[in-house]
């Protein structure tokens, strides 16, 4: 009797566990999944550029970047 009731606790605490880790790795695999297939996706992807007008700083900002101005901010 007492080997019953003993198994009978163990399997009511070891089933919601083992359920409830069947389950997170069940979801987690399938997620797993989906983030390799959205890596994949991206890294085959076309790559997109800006466009020309948009992706080009002030010239005052590049040459500030590069060292060729002055100390001072200059537009052009």
């Amino acid at each position: 009797m007492i080997t019953f009731l003993g198994g009978l606790a163990v399997g009511l605490v070891l089933g919601p566990l083992l359920l409830i880790l069947f389950a997170q790795w069940k979801v987690g695999s399938e997620l797993t999944e989906h983030v390799a297939d959205e890596a994949l996706r991206l890294a085959f992807a076309e790559p997109v550029y800006p466009s020309a007008p948009d992706s080009a700083p002030p010239a005052g900002l590049v040459r500030e970047a590069v060292g060729l101005g002055s100390a001072r901010f200059s537009p052009n």
